[in-house]
C-alpha cells in the first residue's frame, strides 16, 4: 500500500509550500458514495468519507487520485470519523438507537461499539493520548415531548467509559477541535462557539455569531476561523456575516468576510494567512487574511459540505439538492482540486 504523507498532522509552517490563490486543475473520483459525503478525514495511511448513505468509505491514495479499498457499512448516516492511533480509528453514527462509536482497525475491520445516545454522535475528537470527546444530543422521549439535551462527553479511550459531560449548548454541536494542549471548543447551531478546559471540563470563553456554526478551526495559534448557516428570513441588522475570524486570546471577533451567497458549510485552513471555505452556494472560495477578501473563487455544481487538505490539493466532499442525483449523479463524487504545478 501507497503511504499517503500525514500533512494534517502537521503544522501550517511545516506543510509543503503551494500556492493556493492561482488556479487549480480539477479532478474526481466518480462513484464515491450514493447520497451527500458529509465529512472527509485524512486518518494517518489513508482517508475516511462519511455519508449520508449508511456508510463510512477507506480510500488509498495515489498520485493525483484516490482510489476506492473498503466500505464500511452502518445502520444509520454516518457524521464523523477520527483517528485514535495509527492503526485504529472511530465512526459516528447518527441515531443508531444503542450503539453510535464503532472501532476500526486500519484493514477496515470492526473491533467493538461502544457509546450509547437516544440520537447520535455530531463530531468526535481526540483530546489526549487517552481521552476522546463526542458531542451528542438526546432527545425527551418518543414523542419529543420536552428540552432538547445537547452534550460533550469526554470518554477514557481504552475503558470506553465517560469521564465527565460538558453541557452548556442550545443546539446541535458538529464541531470538535483541538486549540492547544489544555483547550479545545466547540462550535454549535446555537450561535456560538465555546473554548473548553480540557482538564477541568470548565468553558473558558464564548463567542456570539449571527447565525449558527457548522464549522470552525483553529487558523493559528491565536485565532479561529468559521462558517455558518444561513436562516432564509431572518432577521439581522448589517452585512450578511456566514465567513468570520475570531481572535481566542483576546476572545473578540477579528474580521468577517462577504462573499458566499448562502450557508458555509465547512472551513479548511490553508497557510497562515490562506483559508479555504466551502457553501451550499457550490462555490469554494480562498481568503487571504493579510488583504481581508477572497482571492480565488472555485465554482462546483453541488453542494460542498467537507473539505481536506492533501499536499497539494484540496479533496471536497458534495452533495447534491434532492431530485438531481439522477444517471450519471445516482453516485456523489470527490471533487479533487490540485495546486501544484506539474
Amino acid at each position: 500500500m501507497e503511504v499517503l504523507p500525514d500533512f494534517s498532522r502537521l503544522s501550517i509552517s511545516e506543510q509543503p509550500e503551494v500556492d493556493f490563490s492561482k488556479k487549480p486543475i480539477p479532478r474526481q473520483v466518480a462513484k464515491a458514495h450514493k447520497n451527500a459525503i458529509w465529512r472527509i478525514y485524512n486518518v494517518g495511511d489513508f482517508f475516511v468519507t462519511t455519508s449520508y448513505d449508511k456508510t463510512a468509505k477507506m480510500w488509498k491514495a495515489g498520485e493525483y487520485h484516490l482510489k476506492f479499498w473498503r466500505s464500511l457499512p452502518h445502520s444509520r448516516s454516518v457524521l464523523c470519523a477520527e483517528r485514535l492511533s495509527t492503526n485504529r480509528f472511530v465512526t459516528g453514527a447518527w441515531n443508531e438507537q444503542k450503539n453510535q462509536i464503532s472501532l476500526w482497525t486500519d484493514q477496515g475491520k470492526k473491533l467493538r461499539d461502544f457509546g450509547v445516545h437516544r440520537y447520535g454522535v455530531y463530531a468526535l475528537r481526540k483530546l489526549s493520548e487517552n481521552c476522546l470527546a463526542r458531542s451528542s444530543c438526546d432527545y425527551p422521549g418518543k414523542r419529543h415531548s420536552g428540552p432538547w439535551k445537547f452534550t460533550i462527553q469526554l470518554r477514557d479511550i481504552e475503558k470506553a467509559n465517560v469521564i465527565r459531560v460538558l453541557e452548556g449548548h442550545k443546539g446541535g454541536i458538529p464541531v470538535l477541535e483541538n486549540l492547544n494542549q489544555d483547550l479545545f471548543l466547540s462550535a454549535s447551531a446555537d450561535r456560538t462557539i465555546r473554548v473548553w478546559d480540557k482538564n477541568e471540563g470548565k468553558e473558558t470563553m464564548q463567542f456570539q455569531g449571527q447565525f449558527g456554526f457548522y464549522d470552525a478551526k483553529p487558523l493559528d495559534e491565536r485565532t479561529i476561523v468559521s462558517g455558518s448557516q444561513y436562516m432564509h428570513g431572518a432577521r439581522y441588522q448589517g452585512s450578511l456575516r456566514l465567513v468570520s475570524r475570531w481572535d481566542w486570546r483576546e476572545q473578540k471577533p477579528v474580521s468577517h468576510y462577504a462573499g458566499h451567497a448562502t450557508t458555509v458549510y465547512c472551513v479548511l485552513p490553508l497557510t497562515k494567512h490562506l483559508f479555504a471555505t466551502g457553501s451550499r452556494d457550490r462555490t469554494i472560495r480562498i481568503w487571504d487574511v493579510r488583504k481581508g477578501q477572497s482571492v480565488q473563487t472555485i465554482e462546483g455544481e453541488g453542494y460542498f459540505y467537507s473539505m481536506a487538505k492533501w499536499g497539494s490539493s484540496i479533496l471536497c466532499g458534495i452533495g447534491y439538492p434532492r431530485g438531481q442525483r439522477s444517471g450519471r449523479r445516482n453516485f456523489v463524487p470527490i471533487s479533487i482540486y490540485d495546486f501544484s504545478d506539474k
